[in-house]
């Protein structure tokens, strides 16, 4: 990653909403994944075609508290390898497999819901779980639409304990 500059994917739950026949829930994204894997490939391999440098895993959706809501699922830590290797996958049929990998550190509860948040001790266990598990696999994490100072704080906090590279993406200031 010695370019200049570095271009990130689009918004892969966008594009995945907008290919799939599947209506959009709250596990949408993770539907896609395991009933169509294919088409997860195929939208990062798009987006390294357009001149992406930087792949962001499908892992918004991949929480405990998210996870809970669903019935049937692959555990977290099958969930987080199977959207590496659909990333790597779509990077590696565009030509570009030196492409960089960044998994999602989403809000660990609700997007654009700062009331929803869990205690800060657990916050920080939960994110450092998230990180611990992917930290090997990846070239960086992305934690996104984070909702509170309180969730920045902790998803901070857990990438600093880790001692790994973080981009924080907040939903709103104060």
């Amino acid at each position: 990653m010695s370019q200049s500059v570095l271009l990130l994917d689009g918004g892969l739950g966008q594009e995945l909403i907008r290919r799939s026949p599947s209506a959009a829930h709250h596990h949408w994204s993770l539907q896609v994944m395991l009933e169509q894997p294919n088409l997860v490939a195929d939208v990062h391999r798009d987006f390294c075609e357009a001149g992406a440098s930087i792949a962001c895993l499908n892992t918004y959706a991949i929480t405990h508290a998210r996870l809970a809501r669903g019935t049937n699922l692959p555990s977290l830590t099958e969930l987080l390898n199977l959207a590496r290797e659909l990333a790597q996958q779509g990077a590696d049929s565009s030509g570009h497999s030196d492409t960089a990998m960044i998994a999602s550190l989403p809000p660990l509860v609700a997007s654009y819901r700062p009331d929803t948040q869990l205690p800060l001790k657990q916050a920080v266990a939960e994110y450092q779980e998230l990180i611990d598990l992917q930290k090997g696999a990846v070239d960086g994490f992305l934690a996104e639409t984070i909702p509170s100072i309180s969730e920045a704080e902790a998803v901070l906090a857990a990438a600093e304990q880790a001692g790994v590279r973080i981009m924080l993406a907040a939903d709103r200031v104060g």
